[in-house]
């Protein structure tokens, strides 16, 4: 079981400061892809940290945010406001798939499958809240990064696949690649793939890209050319996504 407490101390630290950054950009990939769902629909969100996408996207019906980290529970309640259509749970994933309505349009798994021990029963969970309908978005760092294929060419690590430092005081169990995520996915059912790559090219580690920023080696207009020049150079973004839909029988929710 992840330290929760940790974890939240941990992830938006002085020690991991570029993960603001990382995550500016993750967000931006998960609302490009709810720009390809109908409207009004119901959208589960597993896993907010501190900014959950319902701050940024509005065009839903119902949107359900689960969230075991009090802190960053106690701060999406605050962000919701007085919005009645968004509802809130302060427990694991797993615990709750009974409270999660019987359809749900899209699901939002962002930067949390390679940080639980079991993911291949985690996606087994998402998969029995989802129909042959449901969108699911599902986003983790890239194993072949180009921070990562720079550090094996370096010889600073013998696999891409390696855990790192910043692996392991972020609690993170898996290093994917998409042929790696790909495979897990279709274990759990069979799929029908509707986008899937990498995004937001990130040349140095986390440590390594903070202190560019900080010696105005970088700023925001290159953190922006670096997303956006994932278009040339499509495989080697600092975190993959794959949006899909299970085609197969959906299994009961116990």
């Amino acid at each position: 079981m992840r330290n929760i407490d940790d974890y939240e101390k941990v992830l938006y630290s002085g020690e991991n400061d570029f993960e603001v950054y990382q995550a500016l950009y993750r967000k931006r990939r998960v609302l490009e892809s709810l720009q390809s769902i109908s409207e009004g629909g119901v959208i589960v969100e597993i896993g907010c940290g501190l900014e959950p996408i319902f701050q940024y996207y509005d065009k839903y019906s119902q949107y359900i945010c689960i969230e075991p980290a009090k802190k960053f529970y106690e701060l999406a309640l605050k962000q919701k406001k007085n919005r009645n259509n968004i509802i809130l749970i302060n427990d694991f994933f797993e615990n709750v798939l009974s409270e999660i309505p019987k359809h749900v349009d899209y699901i939002i798994c962002s930067s949390l499958l390679h940080e639980v021990e079991n993911p291949y029963q985690f996606l087994s969970c998402i998969k029995k809240i989802a129909d042959t309908d449901t969108m699911v978005h599902v986003n983790v760092p890239n194993a072949k990064s180009l921070h990562r294929l720079l550090a094996l060419c370096s010889g600073i690590t013998r696999d891409i696949h390696d855990i790192s430092e910043n692996n392991i005081m972020l609690q993170q169990h898996s290093v994917f690649d998409l042929q790696t995520l790909n495979d897990l996915i279709s274990r759990v059912g069979a799929v029908k793939i509707i986008k899937q790559g990498s995004y937001f090219l990130k040349p140095f580690t986390h440590a390594q890209m903070k202190k560019c920023l900080d010696e105005g080696i970088l700023d925001r207009n290159v953190l922006d050319g670096l997303y956006n020049v994932i278009e040339f150079i499509p495989d080697v973004g600092s975190e993959i996504f794959i949006d899909f839909k299970w085609i197969d029988e959906i299994k009961e929710r116990k």
